[in-house]
């Protein structure tokens, strides 16, 4: 828990682990690590021999498919290539037949039984937990288009993320760095977009960023969420995701 709370991302190395841990626990450990750092809010990797026997052969093993398919079941963030794209014969293939399981898998993800499970876990307490969750439930009752995160840091991203929407999260940002990071997180888009001066300006903003970048339409119905600090932006990230609002693009 002290690993995960300093971290900015984990990674599940199973095979640096599997030195150090008894073989037949790990599968137990990798789901542990994967659902605390769902729970924080931290984006998490599972790598290491996902599609191992791809380094030397064109297809995998059906145990193979199972493991990278059960590590999405489980919440990771992402699955991660190591041997079979840095020295294996079938490179590209392995990285196709990745993407295919991963896309495969995702179609029969029950996200509103993953939320309804961590909905015990979360701290209620958490002015971002509780905003983040609302606005997520709020789209999938709108049926919404997409759901706007304008974020300096990532920050409302992150608490996003962890609540697995069907719905598309788009984490808007001027840092380029920031927009980098947020590719790890589950289920977002990163955008980069521009600063903006006041709170108007900033969901006006991004909704013409994404409507330009033909991520959403005239129309759409989208739910907008971020950290808002009073009159000006310009002093700084807001401390906590503390807004929602529900727009339709005109």
């Amino acid at each position: 828990d002290d690993i995960i709370e300093a971290s900015d991302g984990i990674m599940v190395a199973r095979g640096d682990m599997g030195v150090e841990i008894d073989a037949a626990k790990l599968p137990f450990i990798q789901k542990k690590i994967i659902e605390k750092c769902s729970v924080a809010g931290k984006p998490v990797i599972t790598a290491t021999q996902m599609l191992d026997s791809m380094i030397r052969n064109p297809r995998p093993t059906r145990a193979e498919v199972s493991d990278v398919a059960n590590a999405i079941y489980d919440g990771t963030d992402a699955i991660m290539l190591s041997g079979e794209s840095a020295m294996g014969k079938y490179p590209l293939e392995a990285l196709k037949m990745m993407v295919k399981i991963a896309k495969e898998t995702e179609i029969h993800l029950d996200h509103a039984l993953y939320r309804g499970r961590k909905v015990n876990k979360m701290d209620k307490k958490n002015i971002s937990n509780q905003v983040g969750y609302a606005a997520v439930y709020t789209a999938d009752q709108l049926d919404a288009k997409a759901i706007i995160a304008p974020s300096i840091t990532g920050f409302t991203t992150r608490m996003l993320s962890k609540w697995r929407s069907s719905i598309p999260v788009y984490g808007m940002s001027p840092s380029i760095s920031t927009v980098r990071q947020m590719q790890l997180f589950y289920g977002v888009v990163p955008v980069w977009a521009k600063r903006a001066d006041t709170t108007d300006e900033l969901i006006s903003s991004s909704v013409e960023t994404l409507k330009s970048g033909k991520y959403i339409k005239e129309n759409d119905l989208v739910v907008i969420t971020a950290g808002i600090i009073p009159e000006k932006i310009e002093r700084g990230p807001a401390k906590y995701t503390n807004t929602m609002q529900v727009e339709i693009v005109k």
